[in-house]
């Protein structure tokens, strides 16, 4: 599996980054999705697995602190 994601970097394509969504309001959750889905594209162009890696946990981070910015439901 660890071959594949690494495979999956190193191609260009990237693992999506699951965050619970459920409990914001639609339209703010979609913009920080479409946030985190731009951020996670820089992961595939990143010089290798380990920076690639960081690029995928800061995506996380930031769209974490984009939802928490989001009206609840």
């Amino acid at each position: 599996m660890r071959a594949l994601v690494a495979l999956l970097f190193l191609s260009g394509c990237a693992v999506p980054v699951p965050l619970d969504v459920s409990s914001r309001e639609p339209v703010c959750a979609r913009r920080c999705l479409e946030v985190q889905a731009a951020c996670i594209s820089r992961a595939g162009i990143a010089a290798d697995r380990i920076a690639a890696s960081n690029v995928l946990q800061a995506c996380r981070e930031n769209t974490g602190q984009c939802l928490s910015t989001c009206p609840a439901k």
